[in-house]
């Protein structure tokens, strides 16, 4: 068994698919199936999915719907992520600000952070490709109403909703409410600038909370 991390993940894998030394087994991000399926180096688990569902209960159907390309299924589903906002309260109170509720209301009050000349950025979310900003950006884009697909398959990405969503970003970067390295950040520059105490706003599945759980207790 190998352990590898995120940043190095699809280099090891497309260097494995070219040399034919593939693993039996991998764990991929929900985004990685589609190419790789295309690529015709997955193998159907239909069968096996099956199986495991007539032993511990049917999987979510749009789970399953993810890793499923011309009617074979290429994946099991392991977990559901949830990435939630996590952020400095003493931060908010000295900038004077409320918890924001809306992506607009995080712009404000990432402005009050700036213009209260605190040590720290609003929002710290990485800007690439790595997992963890992604997910975010993603959300932001849908937030916008912007799609890649619609639900016909065809490309709609060249959209007013993703314009719009592209320009709060932009205004976001461009305004000094994140931080300038967020361009070349990987997976783990959020969890890294929030420990650090560079950024007020993350989002972050649970294991930022216990990580800051267990600095406090040690």
């Amino acid at each position: 068994m190998e352990f590898i991390s995120g940043t190095d993940g699809y280099a090891k894998w497309n260097a494995a698919i070219e040399s034919g030394d593939v693993p039996d087994l991998t764990f991929l991000h929900v985004t990685a199936y589609n190419n790789y399926a295309n690529m015709g180096v997955l193998e159907d688990l239909s069968d096996t999915v099956e199986k495991v569902e007539d032993s511990y209960g049917a999987l979510m159907e749009n789970h399953k719907e993810n890793f499923t390309f011309d009617g074979a299924l290429y994946a099991l589903p392991l977990y559901v992520q949830i990435n939630s906002m996590t952020y400095r309260t003493d931060y908010l109170n000295q900038a004077g600000a409320k918890v924001p509720e809306t992506w607009e209301e995080l712009r404000e009050v990432s402005k009050k952070i700036k213009d209260a000349g605190l040590d720290c950025y609003g929002f710290g979310n990485g800007m690439g490709t790595a997992d963890d900003g992604e997910d975010v950006l993603r959300c932001i884009f849908r937030s916008f109403g912007a799609r890649s697909w619609d639900k016909d398959g065809n490309v709609v990405v060249n959209s007013k909703e993703t314009v719009d969503a592209i320009k709060y970003l932009a205004d976001m970067y461009e305004s000094g409410y994140m931080p300038p390295s967020v361009l070349e950040w990987d997976a783990s520059g959020n969890n890294t600038s929030y420990l650090a105490g560079e950024s007020a706003f993350v989002f972050n599945p649970p294991t930022l909370y216990n990580t800051t759980q267990n600095d406090e207790k040690e």
